[in-house]
């Protein structure tokens, strides 16, 4: 009010059992203060009337508000579960991803890929095929193959 500055407000905070913070004044920097934590999702509402008080140093608004904990917050296991799960979905879109535009490029690889293979290649792979009998779409399979198995260990 003086000077033409607003009136310093200070806000009351009612906490009932449930929704009280921790307080950390051991580990603050100014431990005549104290302090308290709240998780993740809190909020606070207005709780009754705001009211003026006299100070020596002039008078301070007073306004009695309310601290919630949000129920829906999550746990540190919950995030890093979530996060789990969303590198494993984006993983499995990739794997989906890589094979579409492998198997896109059939018209123009196949048939060179047909060629080299049965030049170049023993008679049969490590897993006793013969690689005469190889199709790019045979091979894009085992490529999207092993990543998927990459994939289910991370599933884990």
């Amino acid at each position: 009010v003086r000077e033409g500055r607003p009136l310093p407000t200070v806000l009351e905070v009612a906490v009932g059992a449930v929704d009280r913070g921790a307080c950390i004044v051991s580990l603050s920097q100014y431990p005549q203060e104290v302090e308290y934590l709240y998780p993740p999702v809190s909020f606070v509402e207005p709780f009754g009337e705001a009211y003026v008080v006299a100070t020596g140093s002039g008078p301070v608004r007073v306004l009695p508000v309310r601290v919630g904990v949000s129920s829906k917050a999550m746990s540190v296991e919950e995030v890093v579960s979530l996060k789990k799960q969303l590198h494993v979905q984006t993983f499995e879109y990739s794997v989906e991803e890589v094979r579409r535009g492998l198997l896109e490029l059939e018209g123009e690889v196949g048939p060179r890929f047909a060629t080299d293979l049965t030049h170049r290649c023993p008679d049969r792979d490590n897993d006793g095929f013969l690689w005469k009998d190889y199709t790019w779409t045979r091979v894009v399979d085992r490529i999207a193959g092993e990543c998927e198995e990459i994939v289910a260990r991370h599933r884990g």
